[in-house]
């Protein structure tokens, strides 16, 4: 038993790595954006169309799964801190990348790959739609604690 016990904190210890260092590429990437937006609007087209993949597969996981508690209840288990992993330290990020390719967008008058048009594109409308509309009605208020007023 103890060793069942020691495995499943194993398990929880190396979930919470991986999610900081989700959630820290997602900063890289948001400061990226800011300060060489060229990267992902100028040349080949790949390289905006894998960042909006992975912003719509993050949003798809955040908000898209059949029970929506299911990120809070991931944070209630024993041994997660709300100040390690919580779900403005996963959305904020995807929010800045989108504000400054926008920002970037409509300061330069050159031909540019479209981000209007990459996130049109995807197969997915509804989940994006939807996506969308959980950041713009999200509550950006965040308690010391971990809690968010939802």
């Amino acid at each position: 038993m103890q060793e069942k016990c020691q495995m499943i904190e194993f398990q929880q210890r190396k979930c919470s790595i991986i999610f900081d260092l989700s959630s820290k590429l997602a900063r890289v990437l948001e400061f990226c954006t800011c300060e060489i937006p060229q990267a992902f609007l100028s040349g080949a087209d790949t390289n905006l169309r894998r960042l909006v993949e992975l912003i719509v597969f993050v949003l798809n996981h955040l908000t898209s799964v059949a029970d929506p508690e299911f990120f809070d209840l991931t944070l209630r288990r024993p041994g997660q801190t709300p100040e390690k992993v919580n779900r403005p330290m996963t959305l904020a990020p995807l929010v800045g990348i989108i504000l400054n390719l926008l920002d970037a967008s409509l300061l330069t008058n050159r031909e540019q790959n479209d981000i209007v048009g990459n996130f049109a594109s995807m197969d997915c409308g509804d989940t994006l739609i939807s996506g969308f509309k959980y950041l713009l009605e999200f509550n950006w208020v965040y308690n010391p604690r971990g809690e968010l007023g939802m």
